[in-house]
């Protein structure tokens, strides 16, 4: 809706096609997070009581694999 609102005076189809490509760009992303997630979930497991955030955790993943 904030799209939407935002963009108001751009041609519908213009907006609807925008939309599209950003859904599309969100899930891939997803897709790609959901992937690292369980890719490196055992990392995770074998630290059960340390507190990380998930920031922290993120940041441990990175400079492990910065790619």
């Amino acid at each position: 809706a904030q799209f939407h609102t935002q963009y108001a005076n751009f041609p519908a189809a213009m907006l609807l096609n925008a939309e599209s490509n950003i859904g599309s760009a969100m899930k891939e992303e997803n897709e790609s997070m959901d992937g690292q997630f369980e890719e490196n979930e055992p990392f995770y497991k074998r630290h059960p009581h340390a507190s990380f955030t998930l920031a922290q955790w993120w940041a441990m993943i990175i400079r492990r694999n910065p790619k």
